[in-house]
C-alpha cells in the first residue's frame, strides 16, 4: 500500500475539521418593522367645533328715576344668541361713579330663566339712587 501524500493528509484533515465543527452558518438579516400603511385619502383634518353655549346679549336697556327720586330702576331686554338653552339666567346690575367705583350693586331675576336660543326675556331691578351714577355695568350670568 502506498504512503499517503501530504496533500492527501491536509486535504483529509481538513475535509475532519470541517466535518467536526461544521459549516459557518450565514447570518440573519434584521427584521425590519412592517411599513406604515398608506394614510386613507377623504378624511382631511379639521378643527373641532367649539363647545355649544349660550351668548346673551342685553338690548332695550333703561334706567328711569322715580317720581321722589329716591330710586332708580334698571331694566331691559335678554336675548340668547347662542346655540342652547339657558338652565338659570341672572342679571348682575352695578352703578358706577365717574371714578368707577362701585355705588350699589344689585342682581335682577329674568322673566324667563330657561330662554332657548333665539327667545328673549325682560329683566327688573331696583336700586338706591345716587346722583354720582354716571353708568351702569350690566352682565347677564346663564348657565
Amino acid at each position: 500500500m502506498r504512503a499517503a501524500s501530504p496533500t492527501h493528509v491536509l486535504l483529509a484533515a481538513s475535509l475532519v475539521a470541517v466535518f467536526l465543527t461544521g459549516c459557518p452558518r450565514p447570518r440573519p438579516e434584521p427584521v425590519r418593522p412592517p411599513e406604515p400603511p398608506p394614510s386613507t385619502p377623504g378624511f382631511p383634518e379639521q378643527a373641532l367645533p367649539r363647545a355649544p353655549r349660550q351668548r346673551i346679549e342685553i338690548v332695550g336697556f333703561e334706567d328711569r328715576l322715580s317720581p321722589d327720586k329716591k330710586r332708580v330702576t334698571v331694566s331691559g331686554t335678554l336675548v340668547n344668541r347662542g346655540i342652547t338653552a339657558t338652565l338659570e339666567l341672572r342679571v348682575a346690575i352695578t352703578a358706577l361713579d365717574a371714578n368707577e367705583q362701585v355705588l350699589e350693586r344689585v342682581e335682577a331675576v329674568s322673566t324667563n330663566d330657561q330662554l332657548a336660543p333665539g327667545a328673549t326675556a325682560r329683566f327688573s331691578a331696583s336700586l338706591p339712587y345716587h346722583p354720582e351714577i354716571v353708568r351702569y355695568n350690566v352682565q347677564a350670568i346663564a348657565r
